[in-house]
């Protein structure tokens, strides 16, 4: 006799162009088995995916990315670019970066987590959030508030941005043909929500021999450009 097997927490989909690896903590789920349990873990190293939790919540996650499902109601992400919708019926749901903690007061949010970056955006509704570090700095943050946890746990308040974050799959591979914005920030490329970034480390070296176009060196020396989702592109 085999035991039942448990309903999965939430549902992976995957964009065209998009690599990631699921490993689970010994529920015994079939290699390729897109589903995540409690302890699941998931990297996302190109491209845009997709959660839908069991409670109707739903995370539109942009490479590069690393989580943990803690529980069906809570996400632990360690680095990562997340849009999040919370239903009603899932008000409480719980997000966990390094830096913060960030409970769903019935919203829609966005967060940026890495260890050079932790941003949370609220889109809709309210959330409440309180500083890892510092327990006693928290606060309920309403639709068009941003923060920011800098080095000593303290929320700053930073510029609301919510069109950097993607809400939905793209339907297909993004192709792009034509001049790249070189500025530093964050740009859109063509159509589809896709965007790539520029940072201050990086210096624009223009007309390159036999390059149509501009290509950027990083500051180690590395002729790279990181997009958000998989792309073609000819410039």
């Amino acid at each position: 006799l085999f035991a039942p097997t448990q309903p999965p927490v939430a549902v992976l989909e995957t964009a065209p162009g998009a690599h990631s690896s699921l490993t689970h903590e010994g529920k015994g789920r079939a290699e390729g088995d897109r589903v995540l349990d409690q302890g699941s873990r998931l990297t996302v190293s190109q491209g845009t995916v997709a959660l839908t939790f069991a409670s109707g919540v739903h995370s539109v996650l942009v490479a590069p990315s690393s989580i943990v499902v803690q529980d069906a109601a809570s996400l632990l992400i360690n680095e990562g670019e997340a849009w999040i919708h919370v239903p009603e019926a899932a008000r409480g749901f719980r997000v966990k970066t390094g830096v913060q903690d960030i409970v769903d007061l019935g919203t829609e949010f966005a967060v940026r987590a890495g260890v050079d970056v932790n941003q949370l955006h609220v889109i809709q509704g309210a959330v409440k959030v309180t500083s890892l570090q510092q327990p006693n700095e928290s606060e309920t943050l309403f639709a068009g508030e941003a923060r920011h946890s800098n080095s000593l746990g303290q929320l700053v308040e930073i510029p609301y941005e919510p069109s950097g974050f993607l809400t939905r799959l793209p339907d297909s591979i993004v192709r792009f043909e034509g001049a790249l914005d070189l500025a530093e920030g964050t740009h859109a490329l063509g159509q589809g929500g896709v965007t790539y970034s520029v940072s201050e480390a990086t210096m624009v070296v223009p007309n390159c021999e036999g390059v149509e176009g501009n290509l950027v060196i990083h500051g180690d020396g590395a002729l790279t450009l990181e997009f958000s989702d998989a792309v073609d592109l000819r410039i």
